[in-house]
């Protein structure tokens, strides 16, 4: 699989799951009704099933994502590539659990005080629309920092993370002891010789610019250096 497909089809499997959840609230919470208790618990039964077999489906791909780039990596950058899966694995199951709680907070607020828990949280214009009439939910999730994030925004940042490392890794496997340039073009760093490694103290490391060059939301890549 492509990374670029992957991190496509995270997004993807995401909104779906997330449509569900909203189309499954909305069913219990129509205007003039109020869930039962039995109902928060066939939700919370249905959407915790859902969730799991989720999660379980996007780990697989993100395992699949790193067999398909490991054979030709060294034994360090295999375990370099699993410790990142596992990273992006625990994301998407803190994400999507937020996401979870979120419809089932709702629920248990019943129509009634809907309204009520919105204005506290958004004001009252939007309190009062939502008290008048049951709107989707708008859902939110907090990243290793406790900053909140809409949902979907932080999930697609964390799966293009997991495939620019997955990615960094690969290249850097490729280049071996050698030295390495960063290529990105149009960028003050590109062209930058460094050594992966750390091994030529005469140029900095991968470590000394993976937080200038190599951060999040950068296209800088690697390659070999041809020494002239």
């Amino acid at each position: 699989m492509e990374p670029t497909t992957f991190a496509a089809q995270v997004v993807d499997e995401h909104e779906l799951f997330l449509l569900a959840l909203n189309g499954r609230y909305l069913q219990l919470l129509q205007p003039g009704s109020k869930p039962t208790p039995r109902d928060v618990v066939d939700f919370t039964r249905w959407s915790h099933v859902a969730r799991q077999a989720l999660v379980a489906r996007m780990s697989e791909k993100a395992a699949a994502l790193v067999a398909s780039l490991t054979p030709t990596a060294d034994n360090v950058t295999s375990e370099r590539m699993q410790a990142l899966a596992e990273g992006f694995d625990a994301d998407f199951a803190r994400i999507t659990a937020e996401s979870v709680q979120t419809v089932i907070s709702a629920l248990r607020a019943g129509r009634d005080d809907l309204g009520k828990m919105f204005t506290k949280a958004l004001g009252g214009a939007m309190g009062q629309l939502l008290s008048n009439r049951v709107q989707k939910i708008t859902f939110f999730a907090h990243d290793s920092a406790d900053r909140k994030w809409d949902a979907s925004r932080l999930l697609s940042f964390a799966a293009r993370e997991f495939v620019y490392r997955l990615q960094l890794l690969k290249q850097l496997s490729d280049v071996g002891d050698g030295l390495a340039e960063v290529f990105y073009p149009d960028h003050e760093e590109d062209g930058l010789v460094f050594s992966p490694k750390g091994n030529d103290k005469a140029h900095p490391s991968f470590a000394d610019l993976e937080k200038t060059v190599f951060h999040p939301n950068s296209k800088a890549e690697v390659i070999p250096h041809a020494a002239t």
